[in-house]
């Protein structure tokens, strides 16, 4: 049913909808996340809520917009404006870290280091956990826009 009266609004009434949806619901904030989205404008930032170290934001999107971004320590952030145009629609962003728990070395996980860095640990039996969290946002009018996820019923 939503679906079909998102169908019937006009192009131009979207991003006031999207924005409606934004202002009403704010930010999502996840139980257990590796970080606290903080987007201002077109930049895409976050709040660490864990200690990570080797931190890579990837955000893709529109027009075949891809970026990445490399942090040995604290969170790194992207303007998608220095990227070229920022097109309205749909962006997809994830983050992956190292933890300082560790983890046998058999456990194959995303940690960020380099094959020598993982060669040492795999040699002493246990490596860095690695950990990741996935996530979405919206620009309008050229800026980002939080809106909550909708479940859709008939």
């Amino acid at each position: 049913m939503l679906s079909k009266q998102l169908s019937r609004l006009s192009k131009g009434s979207f991003p006031a909808l999207m924005l409606l949806f934004a202002t009403l619901y704010g930010p999502p904030v996840l139980a257990d996340s590796l970080a606290v989205e903080n987007f201002s404008g077109t930049r895409v930032g976050f709040v660490p809520s864990e200690d990570v170290f080797n931190i890579t934001l990837r955000v893709t999107g529109p027009e075949n917009f891809a970026a990445q971004v490399f942090s040995r320590q604290g969170m790194p952030s992207l303007d998608l404006s220095k990227y070229g145009p920022v097109h309205e629609g749909f962006y997809n962003y994830e983050i992956t870290a190292a933890t300082h728990a560790l983890v046998r070395a058999t456990d194959q996980q995303d940690t960020g280091m380099s094959d020598d860095e993982v060669s040492d640990y795999i040699n002493s039996g246990y490596m860095n956990k690695g950990v990741t969290q996935t996530g979405h946002f919206s620009v309008v009018s050229g800026e980002i826009v939080i809106f909550p996820d909708i479940e859709e019923t008939e």
